[in-house]
């Protein structure tokens, strides 16, 4: 089991869920993942021209042909890794550490339950938490960009 989340400063827009057994290819990634995020960003935007911007790790699966033709249909605009960068995205530098402690002594008898506590986690975070995520996500891909390819802690 697998969970995909995409945040931005307003929240949680998406979490996805892959079943036992399903593996996360590049049409489950845009079928279920992007396609439903292209459709919530579109409906949070109205008429506007904004296109929101996308970014997540460089696994094989966002790298495919199939998604990338997907992305350029749709309304986002990707941001790349800058050079020298240890392929995180914000989920993995902010999100998975602070829910791995906050599941720290949940006990959990099924799939659904283990859902449902991380839903309840992710529903109470304040706003500030994803303005502060993603600044400090950017400062420490800055760091990356101006160490020159030097190992960064």
């Amino acid at each position: 089991m697998m969970l995909c989340v995409f945040l931005g400063v307003t929240g949680f827009h998406l979490q996805q869920w892959t079943t036992k057994g399903t593996s996360m290819t590049a049409k489950f990634f845009t079928s279920e993942v992007l396609k439903p995020l292209n459709l919530q960003m579109k409906a949070i935007v109205g008429k506007e021209r904004v296109y929101p911007y996308i970014h997540y790790d460089k696994t094989s699966v966002h790298r495919s042909h199939y998604t990338q033709d997907y992305l350029h249909s749709s309304i986002f605009t990707r941001l790349f890794h800058p050079p020298y960068s240890t392929d995180k995205a914000q989920s993995d530098f902010y999100l998975f550490g602070q829910l791995k402690g906050l599941l720290k002594g949940v006990n959990c008898e099924n799939e659904e339950e283990l859902k449902s506590a991380v839903s309840r986690i992710l529903g109470v975070t304040p706003r500030s938490e994803f303005f502060r995520a993603i600044d400090t996500w950017i400062d420490r891909l800055e760091i990356q960009i101006h160490s020159g390819g030097e190992y960064v802690l």
